[in-house]
């Protein structure tokens, strides 16, 4: 019980005196500031200080354990860089029928498919925009549950049928406006496309029983044009849709009649459809893959790290035994008087720079391509955040964490605060206190995981461009 009380008075006599501090120091006055330290005991004057430590390890991970499914968006497309690797971006999509203008006879008697339209609304993409790739659509097999998580590594071969229903081409960039007629497919998508108009009523009738009839449908570039320089484009699936064309035959006029339906991708909120956004990163023959979660303590840290979203390489770092002595030998600056005070950080901030673009990619061109934010986790797979960066609170709340996390436009860097773990840190490098976690994820912000970005960043072990932490620190005898 003694202990305890200790230890409540000594925090509460550093709370206090770090308050003094804090109003002393930030007061803009000609009046002596230090006047009210005079009246403190010279064992008890507490030093204040601002320094900056570099011993950070900085390593390459990458996990395929991100949910991908009912994101409200999906991809498509190949992307090849000598950087990045090859990215690839398939999409199964649940469709649900919309109403008929007809409800009673619905698409007439024995009526005869004519012919899908896809239209695909692409909100951004990212990549050459001159180039035109070949998508395949499969017909999903196998029932897709709702309420469950799939991700970025969805097996997608294990739900589909293996022969194609439709085979078509796509200008990166523009929109999938795509008409697949039954008399120019084969028989395979002829089938499908009169299973949809011969459906029975009932199916019709609820979404639940269209999908237990109808899986979905998987879209993917084909094999041969995975390695195509494309671009990725992003599906918004609140507006895609794809339009089913037939034609009966009216016996009171001896006319034939068109009767159309669309069915809607939107996974949203009142549907009971799913769509599973599937993409693939392959780093052979790059850089990065002979460093990717190399994370050990007797692995090399690397000299330049990267953060790619669309679930790619993100960077692990490491506050290792050497930023612990760093950290613990700024006491020896202040004199043998506060070798063992016990220190309270005020501030911390991490910087991390940017690398030099390569040419011909300019600055600007290189920070429009970088994520405008980085997150960071104690484990990414999880979105288990450090307490800083509790972004749940930004998206409940609203405003921004002191966290921060921006690109720096101006000065080509990031910018962390991370005061409270670094405090944790410290308090548990303590005799008797739980050691805080050394390693995390340095990532895009979890509100830029499914857009478009990549990052190097500067990690050297010495010289200029190390990742350095910024401390605002208070010693207490």
């Amino acid at each position: 019980m003694k202990n305890c009380f200790d230890a409540m008075r000594r925090t509460t006599r550093y709370l206090c005196v770090t308050a003094i501090l804090s109003v002393s120091l930030s007061a803009c006055t000609s009046v002596d500031d230090s006047l009210g330290l005079n009246f403190l005991p010279d064992s008890f004057r507490p030093a204040f200080a601002v320094d900056t430590v570099y011993s950070i390890d900085a390593y390459l991970t990458q996990t395929n354990k991100i949910p991908s499914n009912n994101l409200g968006v999906t991809f498509l497309g190949n992307t090849l860089s000598d950087t990045y690797g090859k990215t690839t971006a398939s999409a199964l999509m649940q469709y649900v029928p919309g109403a008929f203008t007809d409800t009673e006879n619905r698409f007439g008697p024995s009526p005869k498919a004519d012919s899908i339209q896809l239209n695909l609304y692409v909100g951004s993409y990212s990549g050459d925009s001159s180039k035109t790739l070949t998508y395949n659509i499969y017909e999903v097999n196998k029932p897709i549950a709702m309420d469950s998580t799939y991700y970025v590594d969805f097996p997608a071969e294990e739900v589909i049928d293996q022969e194609p229903l439709f085979t078509f081409t796509h200008k990166a960039g523009e929109h999938f406006l795509i008409t697949l007629k039954a008399e120019e497919s084969g028989e395979k998508g002829r089938a499908f496309m009169q299973r949809l108009a011969d459906a029975p009523a009932s199916v019709y009738e609820a979404d639940t029983a269209f999908l237990s009839m109808f899986n979905g449908l998987y879209i993917a570039p084909a094999p041969a044009d995975t390695e195509t320089d494309a671009a990725l484009s992003s599906i918004t699936l609140e507006e895609s849709y794809m339009t089913l064309y037939t034609h009966f035959r009216d016996t009171e006029t001896d006319k034939d009649s068109t009767v159309s339906l669309s069915y809607y991708f939107d996974d949203g909120t009142y549907s009971y459809n799913t769509s599973i956004s599937r993409i693939l990163h392959d780093y052979a023959g790059t850089e990065i893959e002979t460093l990717l979660n190399d994370t050990l303590p007797s692995d090399n840290p690397v000299s330049t790290a990267y953060v790619q979203t669309l679930a790619g390489v993100t960077t692990y770092l490491r506050f290792s035994e050497r930023l612990k002595s760093e950290i613990e030998a700024l006491r020896d600056k202040h004199g043998e008087e506060y070798r063992n005070a016990s220190m309270v950080i005020n501030q911390a901030r991490l910087i991390v720079e940017m690398d030099e673009p390569q040419p011909p990619l300019t600055w600007a061109e290189s920070m429009d391509k970088a994520p405008s934010r980085l997150g960071m986790f104690f484990n990414y797979s999880d979105l288990d955040p450090i307490p800083d960066y509790y972004y749940q609170y930004e998206q409940q709340q609203g405003g921004t964490l002191a966290y921060d996390g921006y690109l720096n436009r101006s000065n080509y860097y990031y910018l962390m605060d991370i005061t409270n773990y670094i405090q944790k840190m410290v308090i548990g490098w303590q005799p008797g206190h739980t050691a805080q976690q050394e390693t995390v994820y340095l990532t895009p912000d979890v509100s830029l995981t499914y857009t478009f970005g990549q990052v190097a960043l500067r990690s050297p072990a010495t010289g200029e461009g190390r990742m350095k932490l910024i401390l605002t620190y208070t010693l207490m005898k």
